[in-house]
């Protein structure tokens, strides 16, 4: 019986290391995907409480709309939630609330730039306000 170098086997434990913790981090993961993604008794009232008004301008600066004015989402134009969704949260009709994705571009972002830039979702932004 031949004895293995010992670079074979630093290599293999390193490897078997490696392994280990992209496993335990995947299973991290999906656990923390089910246990976010239950469902969430949301008090629809208080989404209604701290509307905001808003003042939409046209190139020179002047208004186009004036008052305060709530608008239910149903009335809105389908290119005005489509721009908010592209701006706010591209992969929106792809998740479930919880974007593993950008999170990671937005760590790897604020690891290897000066800018900051945050991870979450509509739907984050939505229940965290």
């Amino acid at each position: 019986m031949k004895k293995r170098s010992n670079a074979k086997r630093v290599f293999r434990t390193t490897l078997l290391t490696i392994l280990c913790v992209f496993l335990a981090g995947g299973i991290f993961c999906v656990v923390s995907f089910f246990s976010i993604t239950a469902q969430v008794n949301l008090d629809k009232t208080k989404l209604t409480q701290n509307a905001q008004s808003v003042s939409i301008l046209s190139s020179t600066g002047t208004p186009i709309e004036t008052g305060n004015q709530q608008v239910k989402i149903e009335e809105l134009k389908t290119i005005t939630t489509n721009c908010f969704v592209a701006k706010e949260d591209k992969r929106f009709y792809s998740h479930n609330g919880y974007d593993i994705v950008r999170i990671a571009g937005a760590l790897k972002n604020n690891l290897t730039s000066d800018s900051v830039e945050g991870g979450s979702t509509i739907s984050q932004q939505l229940i965290k306000n």
